[in-house]
């Protein structure tokens, strides 16, 4: 976060239906929680920079 040196990433899904959930799982949408955890990866790696 901004005070300190802890990379802080909030993803939570609110799908409204199962075919939602499933596209952002791995569908259409691509896997919205592996986009979470690369940007995490990302922003720790930034911060031994």
């Amino acid at each position: 976060n901004v005070l300190h040196d802890i990379p802080v990433i909030f993803c939570v899904l609110t799908d409204n239906t199962m075919q939602q959930a499933i596209d952002r799982s791995g569908g259409k949408h691509g896997n919205k929680g592996v986009e979470a955890a690369i940007a995490a990866i990302q922003m720790a790696h930034l911060g031994k920079q």
